[in-house]
């Protein structure tokens, strides 16, 4: 018997279409054996601005949001407060800027980082969101993701798909 599942589908510095396929090859394998229906969380999950930039882990956090919403019943973001003096492999996944001895700009301590906002802002109006699906956009440089928010009103992202994104 199997009461759910937890998966990590981490590709920390790669586009979130990465993780979004790790996510559809585990839904098709918990189908496959007949556990399609059991619940999914997604845990230690996240995009580490070690690598990419701020802009960059901020966008990936809310494409995947929208592109998983159908598969997972909760995300657990791996976030935190960044620690100058974490191992290379942990730096820089956290959503709150570092404390610094310094306490100077440009990481004012504990300040947010652009994914911070916009995580809140994405749960605040897309929580209860449902009928997530790609539509196909008529420039092959732009994705586009469509899901129905908790109004009924269809909400559409598009983004310009970056360097390895299909």
């Amino acid at each position: 018997s199997c009461d759910g599942f937890d998966i990590h589908p981490y590709a920390p510095t790669q586009p979130a279409e990465y993780s979004y396929e790790i996510a559809l090859k585990s839904q098709e394998m918990f189908e496959k054996y007949g556990y399609g229906d059991k619940p999914v969380i997604y845990s230690e999950i996240g995009y580490t601005s070690n690598g990419i930039t701020d802009e960059q882990q901020r966008n990936y956090v809310i494409e995947l949001s929208a592109m998983v919403n159908d598969l997972t019943d909760v995300i657990v973001w791996h976030t935190d407060q960044e620690l100058e003096n974490d191992t290379p492999a942990e730096i820089k996944f956290g959503w709150l800027r570092s404390w610094t001895p310094e306490k100077v700009a440009p990481k004012e301590p504990y300040s947010p980082k652009p994914v911070f906002i916009a995580a809140a802002n994405w749960n605040r109006l897309m929580t209860g969101a449902t009928d997530s699906h790609e539509v196909v956009a008529a420039d092959s440089d732009i994705k586009m993701w469509q899901l129905t928010d908790k109004l009924g009103q269809k909400v559409t992202l598009a983004w310009k798909k970056t360097a390895g994104e299909k």
